[in-house]
């Protein structure tokens, strides 16, 4: 008898088994996209079992927020609907995902995410920071860098001894992910300016900090 739709993504989730957490935004580690969907497509294909993106249902876009360095940063949340067929059945699922870039990817990042999570659903793969348990810094107030930039003009400034907002920490994490710094660089990084990481960098340094990100990879 032919395996239905359902027993084939259960047997290739099976042999996934866990995936290493290879990504390494300066604060975290974390599954990368690229692993995952290398991990998830392998099995899935062997089996005739594909997922097609249908549409998107939903795009939210943020007010968009300067960070002290002047970059534009923008934040996309998307919902999106797929069919995970195999050419016989078929199963419509929706997933969301988020994406903040300051380079205009917000949008292709927040599709990236959706799909992520899909397929992290799709295998029951979770890495620590998608634990609900997890207390996660609160969302920072948009338009709060240039009310703090406008109150350092008018009173002085001692608010470059700041540790960096967590926005600027997303930020310098995607810069060292396209100028493809990899981990140990990141690390080396770190401990040259004196920090184990990067959400313990006062804003005073972030714009150096940009700039080694920004650079070709060594």
């Amino acid at each position: 008898m032919p395996q239905t739709l359902a027993e084939k993504i259960a047997e290739a989730a099976a042999e996934i088994g866990d995936v290493a957490k290879e990504g390494n935004n300066g604060e975290y580690t974390y599954i990368r996209a690229s692993d995952l969907f290398r991990e998830v497509r392998n099995r899935l294909f062997k089996r005739g079992v594909v997922i097609i993106p249908q549409r998107i249902l939903e795009i939210r876009r943020s007010q968009p927020y300067l960070t002290v360095n002047d970059n534009m940063i923008d934040e996309v949340a998307v919902t999106v609907e797929y069919e995970i067929t195999d050419g016989v059945t078929s199963k419509i699922m929706q997933s969301a995902g988020c994406g903040q870039d300051y380079k205009g990817k917000a949008l292709p990042i927040a599709l990236t995410g959706a799909l992520k999570s899909l397929l992290k659903v799709l295998g029951l793969i979770a890495a620590t920071e998608d634990d609900p348990e997890l207390v996660n810094e609160a969302p920072v107030e948009y338009g709060l860098a240039e009310k703090i930039d406008e109150m350092v003009k008018k009173c002085g400034d001692d608010s470059g001894e700041w540790p960096i907002s967590r926005r600027d920490v997303i930020a310098w994490g995607q810069a060292c992910q396209q100028s493809k710094k990899r981990n140990a660089e990141r690390e080396k990084y770190l401990e040259s300016v004196g920090i184990e990481k990067i959400s313990d960098l006062k804003r005073k340094d972030f714009a150096a900090a940009m700039a080694w990100a920004t650079s070709e990879a060594s």
